[in-house]
């Protein structure tokens, strides 16, 4: 009797534990379809969208924000899309990462074709994303205060047409890779967080830079106000605001720098007056590259002699006619010299109001 007693009190016990254990892996297995809504911290650690899984596919292969072994946030890889555009059998992506690699497709096959150089394709790419995507202001939740993941990833470009400054760079890379074109997606820490993102790019033999976000602003309305000031720099010109990672490509070539292939020869005030006047009165364009004549006088020197781009501008006396000039248009404007060889020249950029 006390040995049946003894029996019934484990078999209750048993079944007790098993009950519970039901409830743990039952509350686990719901409390999955949050994981998408949490950023793991933990060194290592993979953010991954569960709905791939659910499908069968691995979470290495599935859209995800990684973290290296010392916890710093790493880029979105695009590798694995390159190796499925390139027909690898071994690769199996996630249903978003297949929706955007299909709208990629599209898009290249409507803005590049085989008559065009690796330049005319890069600039192309370039400028189709500025014209299809905004920079999303907003892409902290005010519930969660994470990240939207899409705006860090080409789905946020492809698709909903907003990003941030990594959606832009890791977009650019993979349309120029899947153009034929060498392209690096490089990346800013603050602390263990990526506070910026832009690219270099490789084009016949030389390294060139491009800051597609920087180059993205609220006057972007059509093809003639999109600015070109980081496109194609030079490593000393990116270096004057931008902290190059150590294993960044040496970059001396000016052979595709926007600036040196896009300027205006000013020759007289009154030349350049009439020029301002044409293209920056009718609202078409918000950006100009000019070189003047050494006739004028006019000093353009840098603030420093290795400087190659400088933001702020210090022009001489000589220089108040021109400022006049601009000022008379009655729109805020900047000024960056630009260092090209021997020759220093002006981008004015004027704001659209």
């Amino acid at each position: 009797m006390k040995r049946s007693r003894i029996i019934l009190i484990l078999c209750v016990a048993l079944a007790l534990v098993c009950t519970t254990m039901a409830v743990l892996i039952k509350t686990t297995y719901n409390d999955s379809s949050s994981l998408h809504d949490e950023r793991p911290v933990d060194p290592g650690s993979i953010y991954t969208d569960t709905s791939s899984e659910e499908a069968g596919v691995s979470s290495t292969l599935s859209d995800m924000i990684r973290f290296d072994e010392n916890g710093r946030e790493m880029i979105y890889d695009i590798d694995t899309i390159i190796s499925y555009y390139n027909d690898d059998t071994s690769v199996v992506l996630s249903d978003k990462q297949k929706e955007y690699l299909k709208e990629a497709e599209m898009v290249l096959s409507e803005i590049t074709d085989d008559k065009m150089s690796d330049y005319e394709k890069e600039l192309a790419i370039h400028d189709w994303i500025i014209l299809n995507n905004v920079y999303d202001d907003d892409h902290l939740s005010p519930i969660s205060g994470r990240e939207n993941d899409d705006d860090s990833s080409p789905y946020g470009v492809l698709i909903n047409k907003m990003s941030i400054c990594k959606g832009y760079a890791v977009t650019f890379e993979l349309l120029c890779r899947m153009s034929g074109i060498e392209c690096r997606t490089l990346s800013q820490y603050e602390k263990k967080v990526i506070s910026h993102a832009y690219n270099c790019v490789k084009i016949e033999g030389s390294w060139y830079y491009v800051d597609i976000t920087w180059n993205d602003n609220d006057n972007t309305t059509n093809k003639d106000n999109i600015s070109h000031k980081y496109f194609n720099m030079t490593d000393r010109q990116m270096e004057f605001n931008h902290n190059l990672p150590k294993d960044s490509p040496k970059s001396d070539s000016l052979k595709y720098c926007y600036a040196a292939n896009n300027y205006i020869k000013i020759r007289s005030y009154d030349e350049f007056e009439r020029i301002v006047s044409e293209h920056f009165e009718s609202n078409n364009v918000s950006e100009l590259v000019f070189l003047f004549d050494d006739s004028l006088g006019l000093e353009l020197s840098m603030n420093r002699e290795d400087e190659d781009c400088d933001n702020i501008y210090s022009l001489k006396e000589n220089a108040v006619k021109l400022l006049s000039i601009l000022k008379s248009t009655g729109k805020d404007y900047t000024i960056t010299k630009i260092k090209c060889n021997n020759d220093i020249m002006i981008m004015v950029e004027l704001k659209i109001k």
